[in-house]
């Protein structure tokens, strides 16, 4: 993914201080910090929670994207956004300090707005104290720490200033005793669509509800569920959820209409496109724990292979797992 920094500017938003701290001028981009700024913006676009989102049609949020398109006053406009941000945190304690990073940014050639909040985390780091004695070399708790390269934000939203669809990510926080998902809700005014993480989950805990409801056992639903998903991502980087359905509810229809009825009602749509890099990890091996303690990690391909593995319903209804043609053993 191309990823080109055009403008950034940094705004301090720490209720802290006495006053928030608007820049008054834009970043110095160097190579450095735009592979720094750019490596964040990917993660938001390719995190498992990324939300795709639209505007509400009365966003307060619409008119400040339109001063920054007509004004191209960059530091401006920036700033009242950062103002609508921290206004929100004012009013709601719980709501992390943070800095807030906006840039301009071109995406595949289409430009963007990015917003990253930097929240505030603690870490250690050394003081050094200078006295009569020479130095003093201590252990403080650095309030003010960004995310590193390698970590991702809780909080971010890339914004498409052509067609304004929006990919963010969030966290939920208590405001007025309920957790809201602020960052959409209050301070973008966007309708956040599931994530790929959240739909898989409701995907997954309908199949099993239904598995205990008509079956007495989501064991088995849930492994034919994990094993159709995989060959949905595998074939297609998407989830198909009417040929899932066919294929964990095969010759029960009335079943597979009451899934697919429970998946529309959660929001989810026909298809779930899949945008992280190797989504089918998460499926690659079947995870099963016994009533008696035993764990066991399948990988997929060996799962579905009764050469390999076989499951052997007994007389007396418990089941016996049998692994086969094991060369030998290896203790991890």
């Amino acid at each position: 993914m191309e990823i080109k920094i055009n403008k950034a500017i940094l705004h301090i938003l720490d209720n802290n201080s006495a006053y928030p701290v608007f820049s008054q001028s834009e970043l110095e981009l160097n190579e450095a910090t735009e592979d720094f700024m750019a490596k964040h913006i990917q993660k938001i676009i390719c995190d498992d929670y990324m939300k795709e989102a639209q505007f509400n049609e009365n966003s307060p949020f619409l008119p400040l994207l339109d001063n920054l398109k007509a004004d191209k006053d960059f530091q401006k406009a920036s700033t009242e956004i950062a103002k609508r941000l921290h206004d929100i945190m004012r009013s709601n304690i719980n709501i992390p300090n943070a800095d807030l990073l906006a840039a301009l940014v071109q995406i595949e050639n289409e430009e963007h707005l990015a917003l990253i909040k930097f929240n505030y985390k603690e870490g250690f780091t050394h003081y050094v104290n200078y006295n009569e004695q020479g130095t003093d070399n201590q252990i403080i708790v650095h309030k003010v720490l960004f995310a590193s390269e390698n970590q991702k934000n809780d909080e971010g939203a890339v914004i498409n200033l052509k067609d304004l669809t929006l990919r963010l990510v969030e966290k939920s926080y208590e405001i007025n005793g309920e957790k809201t998902y602020y960052f959409s809700k209050m301070f973008l005014g966007c309708s956040a669509n599931p994530s790929q993480k959240e739909s898989l989950k409701i995907v997954n805990k309908a199949a099993s509800e239904l598995g205990r409801k008509y079956f007495d056992d989501s064991f088995h639903t849930a492994s034919e569920l994990k094993s159709a998903l995989y060959d949905s991502i595998e074939s297609c980087r998407e989830i198909d959820i009417e040929s899932v359905a066919d294929r964990v509810f095969d010759h029960q229809p009335e079943i597979k209409e009451e899934y697919l009825a429970e998946i529309k009602k959660a929001g989810l749509p026909p298809k779930i496109q899949i945008s992280s890099q190797k989504p089918e990890k998460q499926f690659a091996r079947q995870k099963i724990k016994t009533d008696n303690g035993i764990e066991l990690s399948i990988p997929m391909e060996l799962y579905r292979d009764k050469s390999a593995i076989e499951f052997i319903t007994n007389t007396d209804g418990t089941t016996s797992l049998v692994i086969k043609n094991v060369s030998r053993f290896i203790s991890k």
